[in-house]
């Protein structure tokens, strides 16, 4: 993107090409998932999961779909999981609608 594209882009449009763009992702790895478990390919689809720690420094109790590849590494060392997919894409519709209720105050 050129320089002067980009600073034409507004916060609110950001966040909305943000949106799009992870929303399109997650339904791409949700159903690439699904594909696997529809063909009956389970060792594939297990590689699509990972455990997450229960928090009682007992084991793994919760198995997760795997989502680093959407959301990369906050440097918690932490995977990141379907809800942290689902919460960023809250995050920005919030940001989103925002814009929009403020658009319909200004007219």
């Amino acid at each position: 993107m050129e320089l002067r594209e980009l600073l034409k882009t507004t916060p609110e449009t950001l966040a909305q090409q943000q949106y799009d763009a992870l929303r399109k992702a997650a339904s791409s790895l949700l159903g690439k998932l699904a594909g696997h478990i529809d063909r009956g390919e389970l060792g594939a689809a297990e590689t699509m999961l990972f455990d997450s720690p229960a928090g009682d420094g007992h084991g793994c109790d919760n198995t997760c779909i795997d989502c680093s590849e959407l959301l990369g590494d906050d440097g918690s060392g932490c995977t990141a999981d379907i809800g942290g997919v689902v919460g960023k894409l809250a995050e920005l519709q919030h940001i989103i609608q925002g814009a929009e209720a403020r658009k319909g105050r200004k007219r």
